[in-house]
């Protein structure tokens, strides 16, 4: 099962679920710099921090854990939980919830592998209810304060990062109430291609010579006295559509108006035309 992460370095207030774990990045070099000028070990012995958040009305317990910058070494803690406290500071000053933790390392091997790098990770599993951590107006990364201590030096750790790991959780998707279960693809029966084609070929033709009958019993005069006289608009086969009044058209001799049809017939014998008219195909 994966998990979720979430930089939740600059939220003044987080929930933190059952089963989700608050990571906390502490800066640990600045230990080694003021420790070098007094000939002691760059790396502390001791280190402790506090958690600090708005009065929590449930009890919020957590597993703690601290482990190197690479993650090779690892110390558990006592499980925490969240105590009553007060704080007093520029930006907020009364009652709080402490969450508090130590740890002394007694060699200075285990001390170099846990501080060998230049910070560590406080991890807390949240093993009890649902919570909201936080104290506004402060950012998470402000609420913890950790000291760092080795023989007569004592520094305060910088707050690095805060990061929120989730486990993910497998999704139930309902349907009417009910669980949706997923099976895998059914064997789905293909179309009988063949007969299809020539069902569909059949009802084509048989389409084809009705609309032929029909066409034949039509009376002569029907197109022209139901159409425009500049033609149709009809739809190509490439889907533009097209008018035949700009198709081009074999020449044919121009027909005369008729108040019976559009576009009429010859007919032998002179033709009558209005004074200063002239009928084309006459000298």
């Amino acid at each position: 099962m994966g998990a979720s992460i979430l930089d939740v370095s600059s939220e003044t207030s987080i929930v933190v679920h059952t089963g989700d774990t608050l990571i906390f990045q502490l800066l640990t070099w600045n230990f080694g710099v003021n420790a070098a000028p007094q000939n002691l070990s760059p790396y502390p012995t001791d280190v402790s921090f506090a958690l600090v958040s708005a009065p929590l009305s449930v009890g919020a317990g957590f597993a703690a854990t601290l482990e190197s910058a690479d993650g090779t070494v690892s110390v558990a803690l006592d499980n925490l939980t969240f105590g009553p406290g007060n704080l007093q500071s520029s930006g907020y000053t009364g009652a709080v919830s402490v969450l508090q933790g130590a740890l002394h390392l007694p060699s200075l091997l285990d001390s170099e592998g846990l501080f060998s790098g230049s910070s560590i990770v406080i991890d807390l599993l949240n093993e009890g209810p649902d919570v909201t951590v936080g104290l506004a107006p402060y950012l998470l990364r402000q609420d913890l304060f950790a000291s760092l201590s080795g023989g007569p030096l004592s520094v305060g750790a910088i707050p690095g990062s805060v990061e929120l790991e989730s486990p993910d959780k497998p999704m139930t998707l309902k349907r009417f109430g009910g669980p949706a279960i997923f099976a895998p693809d059914s064997e789905v029966p293909e179309p009988q291609t063949l007969a299809l084609l020539f069902g569909g070929g059949a009802l084509l033709c048989g389409l084809s010579a009705a609309l032929a009958r029909f066409s034949r019993r039509r009376k002569p005069g029907y197109r022209a006295k139901n159409q425009p006289c500049r033609g149709q608009i009809e739809s190509s086969a490439s889907g533009q559509v097209e008018s035949s009044a700009f198709r081009p058209r074999p020449k044919a001799k121009p027909a005369i108006p008729s108040s019976q049809d559009c576009v009429p017939a010859w007919r032998p014998g002179s033709v009558k035309t209005a004074p200063g008219l002239r009928a084309e195909g006459q000298s």
